[in-house]
C-alpha cells in the first residue's frame, strides 16, 4: 500500500495501475485494505483475481469473467450480465462463494445447508471410492447453497447468463406451472427430490442400522439437546422417527454428513448418488494427451530389443 500510495502521488492523475492477482500471500484483511485503495485512491486500474475477498469489492459492472473456450480462444463475460441478482442479494453471497462458483465451467444450487452438506459429503464418498470420476473441485464446478427455493430460479439465471452449466438439488412440492417453468429456464438440470424435505430422503434411504449408530452416539456424547433419544433401541419406525427429529433441529450442525460418513458407497442415498452421476458426467476425467515418445514399439522392434 505504501508503495501504491508512493506511486499514485508522484504521478498524479497519470498513472493507471495493473495488478495480477493481489491476492498472492496476503492475509484477507491486506486484500480488502488493496482493493479498497485501488477503488477510491486511483483513477484507473486494472486487477485480475481469484480472491472472493478483492472481488467482492467491485460493483458487478466493473467485473469481466475471462474464459478460453475448447478452440483456446479467450472470451469474456461481464457479471452484469447476470441481472437476476439485486445489488443487496449480490454483496450478501459474493465472499460465500459467489465468486468462487461463477468463475467455474458450472455449479451446482443446493436449496439449503443440509443439501449442500449432503451433497459434499456424498462426491467426497463416491470420488474416494471411484478413481475414474473427475472430481468436482478439480473439474471446477461449486456446490452452491442458497436460503430455500424461492431464490433458486434467480441464482440459476445469474449463473446461466455467465455461461455456466447449472444444476439444481430441491425438496418437492406442489407448485403452479409457470413456478416449475422457471425452474427449467434457470437450469440446465432441475432435479427435484422426490420427498418434501431433504430430511425425508436422508431418514428413507439410509440403511436403519446407521441411523442408530449415530443416534447412540449423539446420546452418549450428551449433546443430544430435546431430541429424547432412548436407552433401548426402538422398532426400525422410531429410529426413522428420532433420526428425523434430530436432523430437522439441528440443521446447522453436520448431523447429515456424520449419518452419510457411516454409509458404505452402495448405501449411500441413490436420491443424491443418481443425481452427481450425471454431473460427474457432463464433466468427465480429461484423457492424458498423448506425447510422441509414448507410441508402443511395433512387433518387429519389440523382437529386436529382446534379440529375437
Amino acid at each position: 500500500l505504501a508503495l501504491l500510495s508512493f506511486i499514485a502521488e508522484v504521478k498524479k492523475d497519470n498513472v493507471i495501475f495493473a495488478m495480477e492477482e493481489p491476492e498472492i500471500a496476503l492475509p484477507p484483511h491486506t486484500q480488502r485494505r488493496i482493493a479498497k485503495y485501488l477503488l477510491e485512491e486511483t483513477t484507473q486500474c486494472f486487477v485480475t483475481s481469484h480472491s472472493p475477498y478483492v472481488i467482492e469489492r467491485f460493483d458487478p459492472s466493473q467485473i469481466i469473467i475471462l474464459r478460453r473456450s475448447a478452440e483456446a480462444a479467450v472470451e469474456s463475460t461481464t457479471v452484469a450480465s447476470g441481472t437476476t441478482l439485486k445489488g443487496k442479494m449480490y454483496k450478501r453471497h459474493a465472499r460465500r462463494g459467489l465468486a468462487e462458483a461463477m468463475l467455474g465451467p458450472g455449479v451446482i444450487v443446493a436449496e439449503g445447508i443440509t443439501e449442500h452438506s449432503a451433497l459434499t459429503t456424498v462426491a467426497a464418498k463416491m470420488e474416494q471410492a471411484d478413481p475414474d470420476l473427475f472430481a468436482l473441485d478439480l473439474a471446477g464446478i461449486t456446490i452452491f447453497p442458497v436460503d430455500g427455493d424461492g431464490s433458486l430460479p434467480n441464482f440459476g439465471a445469474f449463473f446461466k447468463a455467465l455461461g455456466l452449466r447449472t444444476y439444481a438439488f430441491y425438496d418437492y412440492k406442489p407448485r403452479k406451472a409457470e413456478e416449475n417453468q422457471k425452474f427449467v429456464e434457470a437450469f440446465d438440470i432441475p432435479n427435484e427430490i422426490p420427498y418434501p424435505n431433504i430430511e425425508e430422503l436422508l431418514v428413507t434411504q439410509t440403511p436403519v442400522e446407521h441411523q442408530w449408530t449415530f443416534l447412540s452416539a449423539l446420546r452418549d456424547s450428551g449433546d443430544q439437546g430435546n431430541i429424547g433419544i432412548p436407552a433401548e433401541r426402538p422398532d426400525d419406525n422410531g429410529v426413522r422417527a428420532n433420526m428425523r427429529k434430530a436432523l430437522k433441529s439441528n440443521k446447522g450442525n453436520g448431523y447429515a454428513a456424520r449419518l452419510l460418513d457411516l454409509c458404505a458407497v452402495h448405501e449411500l442415498p441413490v436420491g443424491i448418488t443418481d443425481f452427481l452421476t450425471r454431473v460427474y458426467e457432463d464433466f468427465p476425467k480429461p484423457t492424458p494427451a498423448s506425447q510422441p515418445d509414448d507410441e508402443p514399439a511395433d512387433e518387429e522392434d519389440g523382437e529386436d530389443l529382446v534379440g529375437g
